[in-house]
């Protein structure tokens, strides 16, 4: 089964649809992503911006899920940005706070409030 998702006039994803394989499966048995955008598309009436995902990653290199944005350009899914103080490092393709966690032994979490780590009282 291919996974397809249905994007928004933002590029950002509202939907996700499973396809059966013989729906984007070529003469040659390629996956080929056009055929199920086309198949897509007959369901749908014509309706929809669909582009393809996968669990394992082969696709634009994450699976995308409700919420995610389509770089067009970089022909990525990025996920929803945890916090506002948070940055996208396209190198790395995640989303980075604005000052590192601490590396150690302890657990922290964010706190957006004071954009810094606090230690997890155990």
């Amino acid at each position: 089964m291919a996974h397809f998702v249905r994007l928004d006039s933002n590029n950002v994803v509202v939907e996700t649809i499973v396809v059966p394989d013989e729906a984007v499966t070529d003469k040659n048995g390629q996956e080929n992503e056009q055929l199920g955008i086309q198949w897509l598309k007959r369901l749908r009436g014509g309706q929809g911006v669909w582009r393809k995902t996968s669990y394992n990653n082969s696709e634009r290199r994450t699976f995308a899920g409700i919420g995610y944005k389509y770089d067009t350009v970089n022909n990525v899914f990025i996920p929803p940005k945890p916090f506002e103080s948070f940055v996208w490092n396209s190198s790395l393709e995640q989303w980075e706070p604005p000052v590192a966690m601490p590396e150690d032994s302890k657990t922290y979490h964010w706190d957006e409030f004071n954009k810094n780590w606090k230690q997890v009282e155990e």
